[in-house]
């Protein structure tokens, strides 16, 4: 368990390093997480993941459906995708946004790769 920053809400960039160890088999960000409406600081979890060859999976379940437009209509915010060298899969949750029965989810790989273990 890697605790949050209690002021931003985002995970700890810094306790996950310290965390990594050869039995370490993803990281994980939220892009955003459920409580707050925060997004975790992805590309530096992407960071780490290249550094230590560990795939990273990002929690877009909440906002995966709308995020990916926020640039189109002028909202800034941090790359937590694809574009992102060490972001592996992402999870949306097809039942929030995407008007579809509660309970269903899509899983997204950057390449088959992944999706064999699936």
């Amino acid at each position: 368990k890697i605790p949050v920053n209690e002021v931003t809400m985002k995970v700890d960039i810094g306790a996950m390093k310290k965390a990594i160890s050869r039995r370490t088999c993803v990281l994980v960000g939220s892009a955003p997480q459920f409580p707050h409406g925060v997004m975790d600081p992805i590309g530096e979890i992407s960071e780490l993941g290249v550094r230590y060859g560990i795939p990273v999976h990002v929690d877009a379940c909440l906002g995966g459906f709308l995020i990916p437009f926020m640039e189109a209509v002028g909202y800034q915010l941090p790359t937590f995708d694809f574009r992102l060298p060490g972001v592996t899969s992402i999870s949306c949750d097809t039942h929030k946004y995407g008007f579809a029965p509660k309970g269903s989810s899509v899983i997204l790989y950057s390449s088959n790769e992944y999706r064999k273990y699936q």
